[in-house]
C-alpha cells in the first residue's frame, strides 16, 4: 500500500491528461485496497481470538487515503 500511496502523491499535477491519469491511479489503488481488505477479512476468520485480528481497510478509508495523497482539485 505504501507504493500505491507514493504513486498517488507523485502524479503529475498539470497537463491535459492529469485528471485521467489520477482517475486510473485511484481506481488501481482502490482495487488493490479491496484485495487487501478481503485478505484481512479472510485472516480474521482463521485466528482463534479477536485480539489477534488485524485492522480492516474499508473502501471509504482507502478512498480518503488516496484523496489526501493526491487531492482532486490541484
Amino acid at each position: 500500500m505504501q507504493a500505491l500511496r507514493r504513486d498517488a502523491a507523485g502524479l503529475r499535477r498539470s497537463g491535459p491528461g492529469w485528471r485521467e491519469e489520477r482517475a486510473r491511479a485511484r481506481e488501481r489503488y482502490l482495487r488493490e485496497a479491496a484485495a487487501l481488505d478481503k485478505l484481512l477479512q479472510e485472516y480474521a476468520f482463521t485466528v482463534p481470538s479477536r485480539q489477534l485480528e488485524r485492522g480492516r481497510l474499508p473502501p471509504h478509508v482507502a478512498a480518503a487515503q488516496f484523496d489526501v495523497a493526491s487531492p482532486p482539485n490541484r
